[in-house]
């Protein structure tokens, strides 16, 4: 039962105790981080679109907690059928829960409220139990064990996949920076590499959009646009990419952005992996502006090994008399005596 409003008889709602929308919107946020880093459960989301995953988890504990009826998921049964979700997970998932309503300080009654509406849920959700009859007759108990071992040993495979696939993506993110966007080009989140190269704290970022990395006139501009039309087709983009960090500092990134497909192949997110190129592009550079001055104070052609003209500067030409037209192509005989 919830507690009286200030000044009123009227009761208030569960939803209402503990915060109404934004306090659910938090919790679920705060709820699936931790979800997704429990390797006995994220097997679970393996192709499933979270961003559509949050938002339904958002509408039905509104729903569970006595708050607007706005949930148009499926029914808890028919949503969880055939995922081999066990009691255990059940059990994980349920104490998951409770501990980000108390990280976020929700009363201990209001969580064993939430808790105890949530619990009977169990029969619809755990599936991963062998029943004792098929097609109306009765299961031996060596068949029986034998469906259970089967479904723990498919568990445990898709674990290990999982382990593996977190064990190789915690590798690239020790040696790249990376940073994940919803479609429309906002922040989700970025590991410490991307963070250092841009100067910002992840608060300073979360839920902006990518152009704070970009120039005014990269903004503005129509490849600017594509570039976002391209990922959102599924499209792959990489490249050298000039990007502006805290303080307007300039950077250069070798980067790659790949959009991220759900299980029905359409994209629902874009994590990028870069390197930060700086320095190269800037030792690059002043290389450039060494053969520049060089370039201005002498007289410089280049050839092929077999002797043959690729280009001169204009000091030479004006040194041998020559139209750059006139020359390429010939061979460096053209500048000695036939003796």
């Amino acid at each position: 039962m919830g507690g009286i409003q200030p000044g009123t008889s009227r009761i208030l709602t569960l939803y209402e105790e503990i915060g109404g929308a934004e306090s659910i919107a938090v919790t679920v946020d705060r709820f699936y981080d931790r979800v997704l880093s429990d390797i006995d459960l994220a097997p679970s989301f393996i192709g499933v679109d979270i961003d559509q995953l949050r938002r339904l988890q958002r509408q039905f504990l509104a729903k569970a907690t006595g708050g607007p009826d706005e949930y148009q998921g499926r029914s808890m049964s028919e949503a969880h059928r055939g995922l081999m979700i066990t009691l255990y997970q059940f059990q994980r998932f349920v104490t998951h829960l409770k501990d980000t309503f108390e990280e976020l300080g929700v009363p201990s009654r209001l969580v064993n409220a939430v808790m105890a509406a949530i619990e009977p849920l169990s029969k619809d959700i755990v599936t991963a139990h062998a029943p004792s009859t098929r097609g109306g007759k009765t299961m031996s108990p060596s068949t029986l064990e034998t469906n259970t071992i089967e479904g723990q040993l498919g568990i445990r495979e898709s674990q290990n996949d999982l382990a593996d696939l977190k064990g190789q993506l915690a590798a690239i993110s020790k040696a790249q920076a990376v940073i994940e966007f919803n479609l429309d080009g906002t922040i989700i989140t970025a590991n410490d590499n991307f963070l250092n190269t841009v100067g910002y704290r992840i608060e300073e970022i979360r839920g902006k959009h990518h152009s704070m990395f970009v120039d005014d006139a990269t903004r503005s501009s129509t490849e600017y646009r594509q570039f976002w039309e391209k990922l959102n087709r599924g499209e792959y983009v990489a490249g050298e990419f000039k990007r502006i960090a805290k303080g307007g500092k300039e950077i250069w990134i070798q980067a790659s952005y790949n959009p991220i497909m759900d299980m029905n192949g359409r994209p629902f997110k874009v994590v990028k992996y870069a390197t930060d190129v700086t320095a190269q592009k800037q030792t690059s550079a002043d290389f450039a502006g060494q053969l520049a001055a060089i370039s201005k104070a002498q007289a410089v052609i280049e050839f092929n090994l077999d002797g043959t003209i690729i280009t001169a500067n204009d000091n030479f030409l004006n040194t041998v008399g020559y139209r750059i037209e006139e020359i390429r192509g010939k061979h460096h005989s053209m500048f000695v005596d036939d003796a």
